[in-house]
């Protein structure tokens, strides 16, 4: 994988695929096996198409041949295989320091965002459709649901099984560690997918993956409408509560979604539990609702006033203390722009000062005055306060010395903010030895690879511009 400084991703470049990953999920809503529940009109039914048009699997069968279907498999295998090939090529290469051409690089950065997103459903959905069979009563044998004149688990088909449950469970795998390991976490990265954690993504994946299975396996209405709710509850939880993502349009844009998606599920719980009563208007509730839902998500954010009105020298948690400061770093990255971050900021300031109890507070030193001074290098309030903020983490650090994420955040403040270096390097390394998770043991590991080049480079006079290889 590729991560360089300079990337910058689009906001429409990642909102319509996101938007279509979302849709892909709802047309589960929407299967066969629970699409009575809707009991929907004419109207609705053309909605219906337009939702499920990109659902691969409907076309199997009478547009899609077992010929063309059997390509179509083979194809995303061979795709697999060469993913599978270009990370040992990559990861070889980057043992030895030396890559003789970078496109295998580009391919396998550019590739893997769309296979975890908008292209897993297809990819996975083509791969598992192989093994879904159904067994037959009257010759007693397993046949495939889509071509029935295909016997199931003998021949060749035991060879295509072999390689849909291989090549699935590889893609998976795949898949869930680039959702964990491969994001931009720092907060003043350009690229608007910065995050602080990818636990929403690796959800994301989880639910698609189990919603297949259990679609494909399991017959139970109640199952299915369950399973559905309570991974859209989950997902809701992730986006909504920890809000990863620095960005703020990315950010609403996912609880957006999440909500819409969570509306979605708690809608066929509904129908489900009035299956035996003649009620029609599930679909029309459901519609109707939608506008509602996104203007109720604009007012939804947990980074609200709340999180610095509360006492801004004694935290509870670690957690309280991240949040406090990562929205005390965006109201500085946003104050420019935006004239109630400017308004909150000051007023953030303000009181500082006054509950501050160290008697050498850097805001009760000097009283600064936020100006936007294009060339003033750096503001002496921006100072003051970066050093108020380097005082809290060193204060919580004492106190939650066992909170790796802690430690984390701190060395990536240290290395953005405050340009320490040094110090952001021992501060990951007291991370490394407090058992991380396997999340944030890559990156620590992958942030004391950069700094320890870096180093490197300013001690050899060299600078040939960061670049993020993992």
């Amino acid at each position: 994988m590729l991560l360089k400084e300079e990337d910058d991703a689009n906001f429409l470049f990642f909102a319509v695929p996101t938007a279509g990953d979302f849709l892909q999920m709802v047309q589960f809503l929407f299967d066969d096996k629970v699409a009575f529940l809707w009991n929907a009109t004419e109207l609705f039914d053309n909605i219906l198409v337009f939702i499920t048009f990109f659902d691969i699997t409907q076309y199997f069968g009478d547009i899609i041949t077992w010929n063309l279907f059997l390509l179509l498999f083979y194809g995303y295998v061979a795709i697999i295989f060469i993913i599978i090939v270009d990370i040992i090529y990559v990861s070889i290469s980057f043992n030895r320091k030396q890559f003789t051409s970078l496109w295998p690089l580009i391919f396998l950065r550019n590739f893997v965002n769309m296979a975890v997103t908008f292209l897993f459903l297809p990819i996975s959905e083509s791969l598992l459709s192989m093994i879904d069979c159904q067994f037959n009563v009257e010759a007693q044998q397993y046949v495939h649901t889509v071509y029935p004149d295909i016997i199931c688990y003998v021949g060749t088909h035991l060879i295509h099984t072999i390689f849909s449950v291989g090549f699935t469970a590889v893609f998976v795998i795949i898949s869930l560690i680039v959702a964990i390991n491969y994001f931009e976490t720092r907060m003043s990265s350009p690229n608007i997918l910065a995050r602080s954690n990818s636990r929403a993504e690796v959800c994301f994946i989880m639910n698609k993956i189990v919603l297949q299975l259990v679609f494909m396996v399991v017959g139970n209405t109640w199952i299915l409408v369950l399973t559905s709710f309570f991974g859209a509850l989950t997902l809701a939880y992730y986006y909504l509560y920890d809000d990863a993502y620095y960005n703020r349009m990315v950010a609403q844009f996912y609880k957006i979604l999440s909500l819409l998606y969570l509306w979605s599920c708690s809608i066929l719980v509904v129908l489900k539990i009035l299956e035996g009563v003649d009620y029609s208007g599930g679909a029309v509730v459901w519609a109707s609702a939608i506008p509602f839902i996104v203007i109720f998500s604009w007012g939804f954010s947990r980074n609200s006033l709340k999180t610095l009105t509360k006492n801004q020298i004694k935290f509870e948690s670690a957690r309280e203390l991240i949040d406090h400061t990562r929205f005390v770093l965006q109201l500085m990255e946003y104050h420019k722009k935006d004239k109630q971050s400017y308004l909150v900021l000051v007023g953030y300031m303000q009181k500082h000062k006054i509950v501050c109890p160290q008697p050498d507070c850097p805001l009760k030193v000097t009283t600064p005055k936020i100006r936007n001074l294009e060339n003033e290098e750096k503001k002496e309030w921006e100072t003051k306060l970066l050093q108020v903020i380097d005082r809290m983490y060193e204060s919580g650090i004492n106190k939650f010395r066992l909170s790796v994420r802690l430690r984390i955040m701190y060395a990536f403040f240290l290395l953005e903010k405050m340009n320490n270096k040094k110090k952001a390097l021992e501060e990951l390394t007291i991370a490394e030895n407090l058992k991380p998770s396997f999340e944030d043991e890559f990156l620590i590991y992958r942030y004391k690879k950069i700094i320890d080049e870096n180093l490197d480079e300013q001690n050899s006079g060299e600078n040939e511009g960061e670049v993020d290889i993992v």
